[in-house]
């Protein structure tokens, strides 16, 4: 027979859609193996990093695993948010569009 396939999730992001307060958490679904659990450890830390607003750390984390497309958007947020004073920083990316 055919072994099920296990999975782990991994978060994403915490955004707030425009126009409402309460953030959402996105997350996402990884084949469980080796290489994901790394992926998965490395990503969670340099999350953990941008949201307490690290960015220039967390950047440097993300561009570890580049080849993960969330973390691609990560490093660009960084570099942009490295630039400008985010005194009202709580962690959470809001979008600017639905």
């Amino acid at each position: 027979g055919v072994k099920p396939r296990s999975f782990i999730l991994l978060e994403l992001d915490k955004v707030r859609v425009k126009g409402k307060e309460i953030p959402v958490r996105i997350f996402t679904a990884l084949e469980e193996d080796s290489a994901n659990m790394e992926l998965k450890m490395t990503y969670e830390e340099a999350l953990q990093l941008y949201r307490k607003g690290k960015f220039k750390e967390a950047e440097k984390i993300f561009s570890e695993i580049k080849a993960f497309p969330p973390a691609q958007e990560f490093v660009k947020r960084c570099q942009e948010f490295e630039s400008i004073n985010l005194e009202s920083w709580d962690g959470v990316y809001t979008l600017k569009t639905k």
